[in-house]
C-alpha cells in the first residue's frame, strides 16, 4: 500500500526577486481526489435494520407467549404483571437494538473519536475539511441549520455562517484515494459553561471509521496521514491576507492567550494604490535569508528606522511573503514574566509551527533594562536571551525586533552584547525615502486612480512631484501617503463634485480630467503646508557601517 499525505498542497519555493507570494499552492485543495457522499440510508443499512427488527420481534413473541400464559393463570395479579414487565422489556429491547446496530456498524473498522473539547484543533480541521469538499460538490448535509456570526479571515469581515452539521446525529461517507472508504458519524452533546467568563460551548463528537485491511499498521498510518493533511490545510493561511495574532486575557488571574486580532490584506510590489508595497534595496538581505531558512531554523532580524518609514508594514509584508501568520507582542507588557514569556512562545503554545514574531518599540525595552527600573514588569534581558538561544529557544520561525533610530545608538552599549550577538544578519535600515523611491511610490500609488494613463506620463508627473519641498531628504512613506490621500479626496470634492459619491466602486479619474488631477497633486503650497505641519520624530539612521561593525564586535564578545 502506498502511503502519502492526502489532499496536501503542492509547494514550490520561488526566488527572492519574485514579490508577493513565495508559494504556489493548489487552489482546489485536493477536491478532485476526495469525494463526499451524504447518505440517508443504504441497502446495507436497510438489511441490518430488517434483521434487527426481526430479532426483536422474535424475542418479543416468545416473551409475549409466556406473558399470556401467566396472564391466564394468575388473573388476580394481571395489573401488577403488566406494570412490572412493560418498562424492563422496553428498556432491554431498545438497548439491544442500539447495541446490535453499533456492533454491526463498527465490525472490522478502525475507530477514531474526535472530541471538540479535548481535541479542538483536530476536530475543527476534519469537520471543516469535510464541509469544504461537500460544499464544493454542492452537497447539502442537513436541512436543520444553526446560524452564527464569525470573523472571516479571508475577507477580514464579520460574516454569517450556517452550520453544515446541524443539531441531529448524522453520518457522512468519504471516498478517499485508493478506494478507501471512511465514514464520519457526527453527534451533538449538551451545552457546557466554561471558564470564569461563563462562555457557553457545545460539546460535539465525530467518530471516524475506516475499514481495516490485512495490514492494520498500514491502515493506522494511512489514517494518521490523512488527519495530518487536514490539520495542515486548516492552519494554512488564506490567500493574500496576513493573520495578525496578539495576546488577549479574559481574566486578570489567567495567563494571556494568543487570539486572532485582525487580518491585513497583503500588499505587493506590483500592486497599485493602497495595495502597493515599496520594495527597497535595504530589505533584500533579510528577504533572501528568510527565504533560505523558512521552516528550518530560528532567524532573528533587527529593523531600525524613524517613525513612519514602514517598519510594521515591512514585517506584515514579510509574513505574507513567507505565507505565515504574524504574532505581535511587547516585552514591556506588565502581564509577562520570564516564565510566562517562554511559555507563550514555546512550540506547544504557538498556534502555528512557523510564524513571524514581531517585538515592536524594542528601544523602550532596552531603556528599561539599562535603567533596571520596574524590574518586576515585563521580560528581563536574561529571560529574553534564554528564548533566543537557550534551552527554551524556538526551533524555527522568525523574530523581528523593530525600533526607532534610538535603537541604533543603544546597540553600541556593551551591556547588551548578549542580545545583539544573536541577531542573524546585519540590521535592516529603513531610512527616509530617496528621490528614486519617492518617484516609484508616487507612480504605483496614483496608477490605481488613473489606470488608463500612459506609464511615461506618470513618470513625467512623478518628476514634477518630487520638486520643491519633497527634496528635503526627510520624507517618510507615511508622510507621502497621507498627503496623496488628502489631495485625492480634495480633488474629488472640488473638481468632481457633480459625480455621485459612494462606495459602489473604485474612484477613477476620467481621461479629460487627468491633466488637472496631476497639476493638483504637484502644487507646491499644499505640499509645503503638509510637510511643515507633519510631526517629525526621530533622526536619520547612519548607514556608514557603524552598526555592522558593532554587530561584529558583539559576536566576538
Amino acid at each position: 500500500m502506498e502511503l502519502r499525505t492526502l489532499g496536501a498542497p503542492s509547494v514550490r519555493l520561488l526566488s527572492a526577486d519574485e514579490p508577493g507570494n513565495i508559494y504556489n499552492t493548489d487552489t482546489e485543495l485536493g477536491a478532485a481526489r476526495e469525494n463526499v457522499e451524504v447518505e440517508g440510508s443504504t441497502n446495507c443499512d436497510a438489511v441490518v435494520a430488517v434483521a434487527l427488527v426481526c430479532s426483536v420481534l422474535s424475542v418479543s413473541a416468545v416473551m409475549f407467549y409466556f406473558l399470556m400464559d401467566l396472564w391466564q393463570s394468575q388473573s388476580h395479579y394481571r395489573v401488577w404483571i403488566l406494570m412490572a414487565c412493560t418498562a424492563p422489556l422496553s428498556f432491554v429491547a431498545g438497548h439491544a437494538n442500539q447495541r446490535c446496530r453499533h456492533v454491526w456498524a463498527q465490525w472490522g473498522c478502525i475507530r477514531v473519536v474526535l472530541d471538540s473539547m479535548r481535541s479542538g484543533t483536530l476536530f475543527n480541521a476534519v469537520t471543516e475539511r469535510i464541509e469544504c469538499i461537500a460544499e464544493a460538490k454542492k452537497e447539502m448535509f442537513s436541512a436543520e441549520l444553526e446560524g452564527s456570526t464569525i470573523y472571516d479571515k479571508s475577507s477580514g469581515r464579520t460574516e454569517v455562517k450556517l452550520s453544515f452539521w446541524g443539531k441531529e446525529a448524522r453520518t457522512v461517507h468519504l471516498q478517499l484515494p485508493g478506494g478507501r472508504r471512511l465514514s464520519a458519524s457526527y453527534s451533538r452533546g449538551d451545552d457546557v459553561v466554561c471558564g470564569r467568563d461563563h462562555a457557553v460551548t457545545t460539546r460535539e463528537c465525530l467518530v471516524l471509521c475506516l475499514k481495516i485491511s490485512n495490514d492494520r499498521l498500514a491502515d493506522k498510518k494511512f489514517l494518521q496521514e490523512w488527519l495530518l493533511s487536514c490539520v495542515e490545510l486548516y492552519k494554512k493561511p488564506p490567500e493574500n491576507v496576513v493573520e495578525v495574532i496578539a495576546l488577549d486575557q479574559s481574566s486578570a488571574d489567567w495567563i494571556p492567550e494568543w487570539q486572532t486580532r485582525c487580518v491585513r490584506f497583503m500588499k505587493r510590489s506590483d500592486g497599485a494604490g493602497n495595495g502597493f508595497f515599496l520594495k527597497r534595496d535595504s530589505i533584500r538581505p533579510m528577504l533572501v535569508d528568510a527565504s533560505t531558512w523558512s521552516g528550518k531554523e530560528l532567524r532573528i532580524y533587527l529593523v531600525i528606522g524613524p517613525p513612519g518609514t514602514g517598519k510594521t508594514e515591512l514585517t506584515i509584508w514579510l509574513a505574507g511573503y513567507l505565507r505565515v501568520p504574524l504574532y505581535r507582542l511587547s516585552l514591556n507588557d506588565a502581564r509577562l514574566s520570564d516564565q510566562v514569556f517562554a511559555q507563550l512562545v514555546s512550540p506547544t503554545n504557538l498556534r502555528h509551527d512557523n510564524a513571524v514574531i514581531q517585538i515592536d518599540e524594542f528601544q523602550e525595552t532596552l531603556n528599561r533594562w539599562k535603567g533596571d527600573c520596574n524590574k518586576g514588569n515585563g521580560v528581563s534581558m536574561g529571560g529574553f536571551c534564554e528564548v533566543l538561544q537557550g534551552s527554551n529557544s524556538l526551533a524555527r520561525g522568525f523574530i523581528v525586533l523593530s525600533g526607532t533610530s534610538e535603537l541604533g545608538e543603544t546597540m553600541r552599549n556593551p551591556a547588551f552584547a548578549a542580545v545583539f550577538r544573536r541577531i542573524s544578519i546585519a540590521p535592516t535600515i529603513l531610512d527616509w525615502l530617496s528621490t528614486e523611491d519617492l518617484q516609484t511610490f508616487f507612480v504605483n500609488f496614483i496608477v490605481a486612480f488613473v489606470p488608463d494613463c500612459d506609464k511615461s506620463e506618470l513618470r513625467s508627473c512623478s518628476v514634477n512631484f518630487v520638486q520643491g519641498p519633497w527634496v528635503s531628504g526627510v520624507i517618510s512613506i507615511d508622510m507621502v501617503k497621507q498627503y496623496l490621500m488628502n489631495r485625492i479626496s480634495s480633488f474629488r470634492a472640488d473638481e468632481l463634485a457633480e459625480q455621485s459619491v459612494g462606495q459602489d466602486g473604485p474612484f477613477v479619474v476620467r481621461r479629460d480630467k487627468q491633466s488637472c488631477f496631476f497639476q493638483y497633486l504637484c502644487q507646491l503650497n499644499p505640499a509645503n503646508k503638509h510637510i511643515s505641519a507633519y510631526p517629525l520624530v526621530g533622526a536619520s539612521v547612519s548607514t556608514d557601517g557603524d552598526l555592522t561593525g558593532m554587530m561584529s564586535h558583539a559576536r566576538e564578545d
